[in-house]
């Protein structure tokens, strides 16, 4: 890449487009692919390989969309994110990917790794059949945090014949309401029904 300076280029120019800034190869996928790889990771993350509808439930979408983006659309937006991505160092490049992506609890949680009893004993709640489980104690926002992560193993962990666990608020004043849908709301992949 030759950089020639142009007659109105100013020093303000030349500072927000450095000569190290190299145009990318062309990416090797192209948007399908990328969907289907993500696609193919949460199959590998919950048993299962979901289906569109399933899908596009989770994202709040329509089915026919959602097929549309895992089977024909380019997703130019999402090569070109990935593309300016890759000119991060690692590090930088998996800090703004947790920065954007928002926190999925579940007890598999990096928040919960240092109570591996604490967490086999939850599991083992999530495999009982009947009963009711009261948490309590500790701030709102750890309680949350708990019912959330619960709610969101369930899929993996409970018995997926038995109904979808239900969780009660007890400060309607913030927002909150009964939610029959694991716990923590229907942005979980619900389990696939056994046939």
């Amino acid at each position: 890449m030759i950089f020639v300076k142009p007659k109105n280029m100013t020093e303000n120019t030349r500072k927000s487009n450095p000569p190290e800034m190299l145009n990318a190869p062309a990416f090797p996928l192209i948007g399908p692919q990328l969907f289907q790889r993500l696609r193919t990771t949460l199959a590998d993350v919950f048993g299962f390989e979901p289906r569109f509808d399933r899908l596009a439930q989770v994202l709040g979408e329509k089915t026919n969309k959602v097929h549309y983006w895992f089977k024909v659309h380019p997703n130019t937006q999402v090569i070109a994110f990935l593309s300016l991505l890759e000119r991060l160092p690692d590090r930088k490049r998996l800090d703004l990917l947790n920065l954007c992506c928002r926190e999925l609890p579940s007890l598999d949680s990096s928040r919960l790794a240092h109570v591996p009893l604490a967490v086999s004993n939850l599991e083992n709640l999530l495999r009982r059949t009947t009963g009711v489980t009261l948490i309590r104690g500790g701030p709102e926002f750890q309680r949350t945090f708990l019912i959330a992560a619960m709610g969101h193993s369930f899929p993996r962990i409970g018995d997926r014949a038995r109904p979808s666990m239900v969780s009660i608020c007890t400060n309607p004043r913030n927002g909150c309401r009964w939610n029959s849908s694991y716990i923590s709301g229907n942005r979980c992949i619900p389990p696939e029904p056994k046939n």
